[in-house]
């Protein structure tokens, strides 16, 4: 194999299937990238226990067909430590050759064939169903509620689906449970019904990253495809049934309260003492006051005035502080995400641009249902709506 690609282009095509390979695993291949070249093409691909990643990158000087798996970590970083401009990959017997063109720089790092090297995931039959990035973006925050024991795979997990235009996310860790709604403009009559682990979650929040446009998804109680631009994911789908969360959420709340969620923000991180105990709440029509109190620390107390109230004053009640916080933070990344990208920078000599108008401040929307749960809502200012609830039991 012999192919010649610019540094920038090269860095990114690696990038793109890295964040699906495990780098921790004792695999043999799970940890490693494959390289093929043919035509006028490098083609990538990375295959772990739960993902697959494949791209692509078109090149301009004929290459020299052949394959290779290297281990990703390294091959990234030898790639990344070349100086800016053309790179050369050859194959030299059971080494790859990582070389900078007209410069004196060279790695020679080993290497496996990649004849037995998991096949690329190829996207299934049908258009799938396109969506915005943004939208992925923000139903993804929910992943930081998910279940961190990977023994329990029905709750390592974020259940997804999409139904009469609506976007839907949920995660749960037997704890707490978050979901995230949102209207999208999807064909009518498309359809998604799937699972991703924690950790396919978080590799396509991180391939994501900035990217604008939209994304393709195939989605339909097995693997989850996901094509975004010139990359291919495909991640398993976990094993169990996602927990029944719709019957621990209230059906009618009697109590309505609304706050800024900025103040709410403060006045949890300013009375928690230790961020893992709980916080009792006292609502009344005009405030919700917020009391905290530990053997060791001793106590604190704070005051949050309502933007608005329906319903009855319930009796005092508590939540868990940690969770309370981490919600609240979810929410903060839900709306940053859909936020549009801000304006490019006008030309030299052109008039600039009006500045966008401030978008209103987002919400907090607690309501309440008996003494058994406490539910909050937030509710961000993107286009459409967007709902990103919680539901967390109650302490006193």
């Amino acid at each position: 194999m012999h192919v010649t690609v610019p540094k920038v282009a090269l860095e990114k095509l690696l990038d793109r299937c890295a964040v699906a390979a495990d780098k921790k695993s004792t695999h043999a291949w799970h940890s490693r990238l494959l390289l093929r070249a043919a035509g006028r093409k490098l083609h990538v691909a990375a295959a772990s226990a739960d993902a697959q990643a494949f791209s692509s990158e078109d090149v301009s000087d004929e290459v020299t067909a052949g394959e290779i798996t290297a281990d990703a970590k390294d091959l990234c970083a030898r790639v990344s430590a070349m100086p800016e401009g053309d790179v050369r990959l050859e194959v030299k017997g059971s080494m790859l050759m990582i070389e900078a063109v007209g410069a004196k720089r060279r790695f020679m790092m080993p290497a496996m064939p990649g004849s037995d090297f998991a096949a690329p995931p190829l996207p299934p039959a049908g258009e799938g169903v396109a969506l915005p990035v943004a939208d992925l973006r923000a139903m993804l925050v929910v992943r930081d509620a998910a279940s961190t024991d990977t023994t329990k795979s029905n709750v390592n997990a974020v259940k997804f689906s999409l139904d009469l235009g609506v976007l839907l996310t949920a995660a749960t860790d037997g704890h707490r449970v978050v979901t995230f709604t949102r209207a999208t403009d999807a064909p009518k009559g498309a359809k998604l019904d799937g699972m991703l682990s924690l950790r396919s979650a978080m590799i396509l929040a991180k391939a994501i990253g900035g990217a604008a446009g939209e994304v393709r998804i195939w989605a339909n109680d097995g693997p989850c495809v996901v094509e975004l631009g010139h990359t291919t994911y495909r991640f398993q789908r976990p094993d169990g049934q996602f927990p029944y969360y719709e019957g621990v959420i209230p059906k009618t709340r009697a109590t309505r309260a609304v706050f800024s969620r900025a103040a709410l923000v403060t006045a949890f991180k300013g009375i928690d003492l230790s961020n893992k105990v709980g916080t009792k709440l006292t609502l009344s029509a005009m405030k919700l006051s917020l009391h905290c109190e530990s053997p060791e620390e001793g106590s604190a107390d704070d005051d949050v005035f309502l933007l608005g109230f329906e319903g009855n004053t319930p009796d005092p009640f508590g939540v868990n502080s940690e969770y309370a916080l981490k919600a609240l933070t979810m929410a903060a990344e839900a709306e940053a995400a859909l936020a549009p990208p801000p304006p490019p920078k006008p030309e030299k000599g052109a008039a600039a641009t009006a500045p966008p108008a401030p978008a209103p401040p987002a919400e907090v929307v607690m309501e309440l249902a008996g003494s058994a749960l406490d539910a909050m809502k937030f509710i961000g200012s993107g286009a459409g709506w967007t709902l990103l609830s919680v539901v967390m039991p109650m302490r006193i």
